[in-house]
């Protein structure tokens, strides 16, 4: 996935980037460039999955833009009590990525994030820096 800065070299993600596994945690599925329809039609697909798959976590969803000048929106799932739940549910859905989109093929990234960073990357207007942070200190740091 990713937008146009998608292959900028990265790099003091970890000044940027805080790892607070003991606190609340959201998935942000980030969308690259979706028109209206497909973005409402992914939310869709996403709510529906939540609903089949994870019922009795009374999962809630929100919508943000990223960056209006290149079309980039995020579908925030909320909350998850801790790291390790939203890694769960995180697996879950890369294991199940057709039904998660409805079988769509859209272009998106699936992220485990914490409030702070979420606002942290808000603020960027760039999914870029938080993707290699997500990569490289709490996916690799969590084979379990």
């Amino acid at each position: 996935g990713g937008d146009q800065t998608a292959f900028e070299t990265v790099t003091d993600v970890d000044k940027i980037y805080q790892r607070e596994a003991n606190t609340t945690h959201y998935i942000a599925v980030v969308t690259y460039n979706l028109e209206e329809v497909q973005y409402v039609n992914l939310k869709v697909a996403v709510s529906e999955y939540n609903k089949k798959n994870f019922k009795t976590e009374r999962l809630q969803l929100g919508d943000a833009s990223l960056n209006i000048e290149l079309n980039t929106q995020i579908i925030l799932i909320r909350k998850f009590e801790n790291e390790d739940k939203a890694l769960d549910y995180y697996k879950k859905v890369i294991k199940d990525r057709d039904e998660f989109s409805g079988n769509a093929g859209y272009t998106y990234d699936v992220m485990v994030i914490s409030q702070a960073n979420y606002r942290k990357m808000l603020s960027e207007r760039t999914s870029t820096t938080y993707r290699a942070y997500f990569e490289s200190n709490i996916l690799r740091g969590n084979n379990k």
